[in-house]
């Protein structure tokens, strides 16, 4: 058997065709070390004999074997959506909070995940969990506090900007910006607001956002 490691499938049926070998399909297995859609070994394994006849089948990396982002992680408790997380033993992995106000979903749970629900998980990285508000609660902080003249204004969507655009699309809009944390770049991605984009709010509201570091800040 020759070695195919990190050939691509069509390559490596190929070199088995070239020596005198039937290619016998693939199956697919998750590997740290070789990309995705490589082969990473055969059966019969490398350098045993086979005969020409003899069905040689690919084994072929899908990957790192990441967890994905569960589906069942909406609706939970923020408590139990971070512990859900944690018990799937991501080396280096960090969990944050962010709010948004929503009349849709029960205060507490969680409606909304960075990176999105499949979406692979690997290690050290930082997910966001959303957790929704009633449009009364502490952190709303989008409406109540308007110019008083009564106009009511369409509430943009700011969620995957940049502050500084998302500052400029609420100012276009006549709504003021406020940022949950302190300490930020302009360059920071906004990964909630208070508002809910689409609602109506008065005209010179202040719409809260939560923004995750952005590398290269």
């Amino acid at each position: 058997m020759p070695d195919l490691a990190n050939l691509t499938p069509e390559q490596a049926n190929a070199r088995l065709t070239e020596v005198g070998l039937t290619p016998g399909g693939q199956v697919n297995a998750a590997s740290d070390t070789i990309g995705d859609g490589h082969v990473i070994s055969t059966d019969p394994a490398l350098n045993t004999q086979a005969k020409p006849k003899d069905a040689i089948r690919l084994i072929v990396s899908s990957g790192p074997d990441t967890p994905l982002m569960p589906s069942d992680i909406i609706g939970r408790t923020y408590d139990a959506a971070k512990a859900q997380l944690e018990a799937a033993g991501i080396a280096g992995l960090t969990v944050q909070r962010a709010v948004t106000t929503t009349s849709d979903a029960t205060p507490g749970t969680v409606v909304g995940v960075s990176p999105e629900v499949g979406q692979p998980v690997p290690p050290n990285s930082t997910v966001t969990l959303t957790v929704a508000t009633t449009p009364t609660g502490d952190d709303s902080s989008g409406g109540g506090d308007g110019d008083g003249s009564g106009v009511q204004v369409t509430v943009p969507s700011v969620v995957g900007k940049s502050y500084r655009d998302a500052e400029t699309s609420l100012r276009r809009a006549g709504l003021k910006i406020d940022r949950a944390s302190i300490l930020g770049s302009p360059k920071d991605k906004v990964v909630a607001q208070s508002a809910r984009a689409g609602s109506k709010i008065e005209k010179g509201s202040t719409v809260r956002v939560n923004t995750v570091w952005q590398f290269g800040n």
